[in-house]
C-alpha cells in the first residue's frame, strides 16, 4: 500500500514539475490554498484532526 502512494505522488510531483516547461502563462496566474478546521468526532475516514484515512 505504502509503495502504491509512493507512485501516485511521484507521478503527480513529475507533472507538476514538468508543466510549467510545456505550457506558456498568457496572463495572471492566481493560486488560491483552502485549509479547513473541525472538530475531532468518531466517525469513519477520518482521524479527526485533517488527516484522511488511507488503510482500513
Amino acid at each position: 500500500m505504502l509503495r502504491i502512494l509512493f507512485c501516485r505522488w511521484a507521478i503527480a510531483s513529475l507533472i507538476f514539475l514538468y508543466s510549467p516547461l510545456i505550457s506558456q502563462l498568457t496572463g495572471e496566474l492566481k493560486i488560491a490554498f483552502i485549509r479547513v478546521s473541525f472538530p475531532s468526532g468518531e466517525f469513519p475516514g477520518f482521524t479527526g484532526n485533517g488527516s484522511f484515512l488511507y488503510d482500513e
